[in-house]
């Protein structure tokens, strides 16, 4: 059986450190995301991170200009971001609990959004991004899954449907963006972004929250598991290949 996508399946208890370690084993943001980000961040500026989550591209942003206000409305979330401020003592990040876009902030040089699906659902949430930034801002969405990695494999092993789905809202964004006056570019990106495990059951456990499967799955997918793992950096690695699209606008 899958179970609906909720906040407990998006972020499980066990998430956040596997988020980490995979973006510290991957350098994630500064891969793939470098040359836009440097070329389009400047070292004065006021940043808006709309949906920061436990603020991986938010502190890596936060080296590269003035100030960073991290907005997001999950606060287990922002509590594992707060202690990691605090633990690399970083004194220009300010957080902010608060839902998009009613949440009040003051106006900021440039936003970013990364992987915030939801910010195209309406148009008060994009007439509230432009008219919060002075300048422009800097949207990741998510692209085509259909390279991504074990998924459409190890569903049919074990006879449940495949996570497939195109892209999430990149045209429709870019469209509503330019019905704003903005200027849009847009760049699909495809990147590694899979995951470090420490051993079987780790990785059965990855693979199970990613496929949306309830507890019964658990002990099919170790039994199988082994087969989606490779050796990346002398660590046990899933392969993934995430596939994105970078929308930058300015107004």
């Amino acid at each position: 059986m899958r179970k609906v996508r909720g906040m407990k399946i998006l972020w499980p208890d066990f998430s956040f450190e596997m988020y980490k370690r995979a973006c510290d084993e991957l350098n994630y943001p500064e891969e793939p995301f470098f040359e836009y980000i440097n070329e389009f961040i400047k070292d004065d500026d006021v940043v808006a991170d709309i949906g920061c989550g436990i603020g991986i591209p938010t502190m890596y942003i936060s080296k590269r200009c003035k100030r960073v206000i991290a907005i997001d409305h999950n606060k287990e979330s922002l509590d594992y971001f707060n202690k990691e401020i605090i633990k690399n003592r970083i004194k220009n990040i300010k957080i902010v609990h608060g839902a998009w876009p009613t949440v009040e902030i003051e106006p900021c040089d440039v936003a970013i959004a990364f992987y915030v699906n939801k910010i195209a659902d309406s148009k008060e949430s994009l007439v509230a991004l432009v008219n919060t930034v002075k300048r422009g801002g800097m949207i990741t969405s998510r692209g085509s899954n259909e390279n991504d990695g074990f998924y459409k494999s190890l569903a049919e092993r074990l006879g449940v449907p495949s996570r497939n789905y195109g892209c999430s809202n990149g045209c429709y964004l870019r469209g509503r963006l330019e019905m704003l006056g903005c200027k849009v570019k847009c760049e699909q990106i495809s990147h590694e972004f899979g995951q470090p495990v420490n051993d079987i059951d780790e990785a059965a456990k990855f693979i199970w929250w990613q496929l949306q499967l309830d507890s019964s799955y658990l002990e099919p997918i170790k039994m199988i598991a082994e087969d989606y793992i490779i050796n990346h950096n002398d660590k046990m690695y899933i392969p993934k290949l995430r596939s994105s699209c970078l929308i930058i606008f300015e107004k």
